[in-house]
């Protein structure tokens, strides 16, 4: 007999299931300013026109101790903000896991009239509250 007591299972991998959606994408992510670096590493160097991309993102429950609710949003690997704090234990409710996936929509970072006129990267999340 293989192993020493206490008896371990080994831990299933959780699956990520898809938070539901109604195509509104209708909840706004905040902080994003925060995280310009990570909008350049998705979306590219600005350009003329604004980015209007539709994406998956990845939402994580985190632990925070300055919100018990924190709700981290990442996009192709790279944090991009947070679910806001009125909303975060909504979409915590709406997760059967830590993780969960859901479609997200991009918009903005454009610059104009060389550099004067810039539009801040804004995220909103397909998330039916």
């Amino acid at each position: 007999m293989r192993g020493c007591w206490p008896f371990r299972r080994k831990k299933q991998a959780d699956t990520i299931e898809w938070l539901p959606g109604d195509g509104q994408f209708g909840l706004e992510v905040s902080g994003e300013s925060f995280y310009r670096d990570a909008f350049l590493a998705i979306c590219g160097e600005p350009t003329s026109k604004s980015v209007n991309l539709v994406v998956d993102a990845m939402l994580i429950q985190e632990r925070d101790p300055h919100d018990k609710n924190a709700v981290r949003v990442e996009i192709q690997g790279h944090e991009v903000g947070h679910v806001p704090r009125e909303n975060a234990k909504a979409v915590r409710r709406l997760m059967k896991n830590q993780r969960g996936w859901c479609k997200a929509k991009i918009r903005g970072g454009w610059s104009r009239k060389k550099g004067s006129d810039v539009g801040d990267y804004g995220v909103r999340l397909d998330v039916k509250l």
